[in-house]
């Protein structure tokens, strides 16, 4: 079924990782410009560009399905909204850490914060996904169900 509220999409980017990919090509630059070695300014560069750009989670709902990926959607998931029997905004442990890891509420895929919605799928099994609008995504995802 369709509503006529328009779907969620947020992007959420790490500054922090960001941020340390950029002091790591500072230091590679620094080690370069004293060494003068081509193939450590190229390494570096790749890596921080890597970093910068991988290092973002997008979430999308739509009447349909709910999707999350990280940097150019060279990983991707979705779930259908069919699936989904329960949402609730929850606060991660600090030790879950960030990326993609398994911890005691199921799969996490988060890139910064604390902040997550937990979904529970029809099957009992639950996943996480972090972000800076829990409320807001959990609002949205409902919304959907509810439709």
């Amino acid at each position: 079924m369709r509503i006529d509220t328009p779907g969620y999409h947020h992007r959420q980017v790490s500054v922090l990782t960001q941020l340390f990919g950029a002091l790591a090509l500072m230091v590679i630059l620094a080690w370069y410009s004293s060494n003068g070695d081509g193939i450590a300014l190229l390494v570096a560069g790749s890596v921080a560009l890597l970093v910068g750009v991988l290092h973002a989670l997008t979430i999308r709902v739509t009447d349909t399905t709910l999707a999350w990926h990280f940097g150019f959607r060279l990983f991707s998931k979705s779930a259908p909204l069919a699936d989904i029997a329960g949402v609730e905004p929850v606060r991660n442990r600090w030790w879950y850490g960030w990326g993609i890891r398994y911890t005691a509420h199921g799969w996490l895929y988060n890139v910064a914060g604390l902040d997550a919605v937990e979904i529970t799928r029809r099957n009992g099994k639950t996943f996480r996904l972090g972000t800076d609008q829990p409320d807001i995504l959990a609002s949205a995802i409902r919304a959907r169900l509810e439709a």
